[in-house]
């Protein structure tokens, strides 16, 4: 929830009493402190949109989302280049918020991995197995949403979408 917490457009969420937003606001791609935990290698996946046209730009919000991303995009020129398998499926006709398109998003990313598919099995065929299992005890997989609000959205009823949300 934390994670789609974009400044301005949603509430910031509240986990273990911190106030948390979006991380790409600080560090969208965090290569370095991926590499500084002993990353070997890198294989990132980009899913983040390119900056918008200037004729695209309509509203408080894509004015806002432009802000946002401007610095993640420049950033990632240099951070693609630090990444040994970059990949960068096509979601430029796709929202953060269309969970409804969950097939096409995954499919769209397939296909960017397909392209990378030689330099997969490449690295894969020069891992090292390690066969200690992680220990997915504790870990909290609930979420809590505190508000939902539902703009522009003319095909179905806010019951529906929040049934959809099971909220």
């Amino acid at each position: 929830m934390a994670s789609g917490t974009l400044p301005s457009l949603f509430e910031p969420s509240s986990i273990d009493g911190r106030i948390l937003i979006d991380g790409g606001v600080v560090n969208n791609y965090p290569i370095d402190k991926v590499r500084a935990m002993g990353a070997d290698v890198v294989i990132g996946v980009d899913v983040q949109h390119d900056l918008s046209k200037r004729d695209a730009l309509l509203s408080a919000t894509e004015i806002l989302l432009q802000i946002n991303n401007y610095r993640t995009v420049r950033d990632m020129v240099a951070k693609s280049k630090k990444t040994d398998i970059y990949i960068k499926p096509n979601i430029e006709s796709f929202t953060v918020i269309e969970f409804d398109r969950t097939g096409e998003i995954i499919e769209s990313g397939v296909l960017a991995a397909k392209e990378k598919l030689t330099e997969l099995k490449e690295i894969s065929s020069k891992a090292k197995i390690i066969r200690n299992p992680v220990d997915y005890k504790g870990l909290n997989d609930t979420i809590t949403i505190n508000r939902l609000i539902i703009n522009g959205n003319n095909q179905h009823t806010e019951r529906l979408c929040k049934g959809k949300a099971s909220i």
